[in-house]
């Protein structure tokens, strides 16, 4: 409802303004206005199965796989990872240099990944298989250091903010796999901090010709 402009001291009767009052409420509570949505559920929390079990330990066996290890050879200036070459980074890392040979080194992509306001750099290279391989590498004190190295079945790969998302087949008929990576400054690593299984809608196929409106009869000449 607009707004309406109060009017001067004594420019109407005390009985035209309750009148007007009378029906600027008359003209409350419709669809606009607040309403009740009901009585809120009460909040079931969660019920720990067999508390008494005693909870697992495992010791730690080492960093993990990702954690970040310098390419020997590389140097980086200024620690701006866009001054050196990807093609040299591939062929320089353990991790990816046995792959030139059959793969196909994809374009570079740059992100900011740690949050240090500095790109990173992210390669990929595919492989016979069909799999791909995913490195990240962080400059820091003027070394390259790896800190993500992963090789699997990909459905596609996305950056969202500082997390690279690696979306994959689970097996099950529309399902698919959506691991994220993210950095952990503990680790000096990106690690896998979310992988979960989602449905997916199924792609829209064209309909079979058997489905199609049938043509319309042509007429019957006159004779």
């Amino acid at each position: 409802m607009r707004r309406r402009h109060r009017p001067a001291a004594g420019a109407a009767p005390l009985t035209a303004t309750v009148a007007l009052l009378v029906a600027v409420c008359a003209g409350c509570g419709t669809s606009g206005d607040l309403q009740s949505a009901g009585a809120t559920p009460t909040a079931v929390g969660p019920t720990q199965l067999w508390p008494t079990l005693t909870p697992a330990s495992v010791q730690p066996s080492g960093p993990p796989s990702s954690a970040s290890e310098s390419v020997p050879g590389i140097k980086v200036k200024g620690d701006d990872v866009h001054t050196v070459d990807p093609a040299k980074v591939v062929r320089a890392d353990p991790t990816t240099s046995g792959f030139i040979a059959d793969g196909d080194v994809l374009k570079p992509y740059y992100r900011d990944l740690t949050g240090d306001s500095r790109d990173e750099l992210i390669t990929g290279i595919t492989l016979p298989d069909g799999q791909l391989a995913i490195n990240c590498y962080w400059a820091h004190n003027g070394e390259l250091l790896r800190i993500m190295d992963t090789v699997d079945d990909v459905i596609s790969v996305e950056l969202a903010d500082r997390d690279v998302i690696i979306r994959d087949p689970a097996g099950l008929p529309g399902y698919e796999y959506r691991t994220s990576w993210s950095w952990d400054s503990s680790q000096r690593a990106m690690l896998p901090t979310r992988d979960e299984i989602l449905r997916v809608a199924p792609q829209k196929s064209p309909a079979p010709l058997s489905s199609a409106r049938p043509a319309r009869p042509r007429r019957a000449s006159a004779e």
